[in-house]
């Protein structure tokens, strides 16, 4: 198992996105892993936190609490003791460090407007 707990923030919106993590990292102790985007009608941004469970509850609640202000939040999550096997996930090099991809494009047929 993973040594830390993991926190998830998904949300509509970049500046949504930032203000959740800078309000998680001021508000307990915690290290960003990564952030995905998807680009759609709409930009989802989730972005990942690990640290001790009680740090990580605090840095989500926080987090959550100043994206609602910004924007629409979709999801706030901490997994308290990850499985091993979430780290290929977690720490994938598509969404974490300088060699990240660029961000998803959802093929238009997959949403709708209107």
């Amino acid at each position: 198992m993973m040594e830390k707990a993991l926190g998830l923030i998904e949300m509509e919106g970049l500046a949504g996105a930032i203000a959740a993590v800078d309000a998680a990292l001021k508000a307990a102790k915690g290290s960003i892993i990564g952030y995905e985007y998807i680009i759609g009608p709409i930009g989802l941004v989730t972005v990942k936190i690990e640290g001790d469970v009680a740090s990580i509850e605090a840095a989500i609640a926080a987090g959550k609490t100043a994206a609602e202000r910004v924007g629409h939040v979709l999801s706030a999550r901490v997994i308290p003791k990850p499985d091993v096997e979430l780290r290929k996930v977690v720490r994938s090099p598509d969404t974490t460090g300088p060699e990240r991809r660029p961000p998803r494009v959802l093929p238009k047929e997959l949403y709708t407007t209107g």
